[in-house]
């Protein structure tokens, strides 16, 4: 194969995931905005199944805000993280990748055993000033998979993006509670 070919096809190929990219990051903030991300993610990585969820940490439990699964939308849901890998990501603050047997290392987790998830990514959504982990953006397939660099890179690129619109989310709710007090 010609390499003037190759590399115009790897550069198309890069274009159309930065169009998707932008396409979500401008539809604006919310709940549109969630249900975007988790689309493309899936879209992009030949996903059936990304969750975003929020933390709470006092709980210990991942409330749901935006869960595709082959191809519909679920928002609401919480559930324990004790004995999964999102526990794991949340306690260490750093990206966790399985590429086979997830749902075998991870029996206590309802959703990798429901789905016989063999591969799993999931990234830490941290506040930017703090650090402190708000939530995470999560990866899960059926087939064993390694996932490259790239992806990873991906995924945590997207994951910046999703905790700045958490920090938002928050910061909005504590203005709406001052104005409730003051009314």
């Amino acid at each position: 194969m010609d390499k003037t070919f190759e590399c115009m096809s790897e550069h198309a190929g890069v274009a159309r995931i930065i169009e998707r990219i932008h396409g979500i990051l401008s539809c604006g903030p919310g709940q549109a905005f969630f249900d975007g991300i988790v689309t493309v993610v899936a879209e992009l990585l030949g996903a059936p199944c990304v969750l975003l969820g929020r933390y709470e940490g006092e709980a210990r439990t991942l409330q749901v805000l935006s869960w595709y699964r082959s191809g519909f939308i679920e928002h609401h849901g919480t559930f324990s993280i004790q004995g999964t890998p999102i526990e794991r990501i949340l306690d260490q603050g750093h990206p966790y990748a399985c590429d086979r047997n997830a749902w075998r290392l991870f029996p206590q987790d309802e959703a990798l055993r429901t789905w016989r998830a063999e591969c799993y990514l999931g990234v830490p959504l941290k506040d930017h000033v703090s650090g402190e982990v708000l939530g995470i953006v999560a990866v899960y397939a059926a087939e064993p998979r390694e996932f490259t660099r790239t992806e990873c890179a991906l995924l945590e690129l997207i994951g910046s993006c999703l905790a700045k619109e958490l920090e938002r989310s928050r910061r909005e709710e504590v203005v709406q509670q001052l104005h409730r007090k003051l009314r």
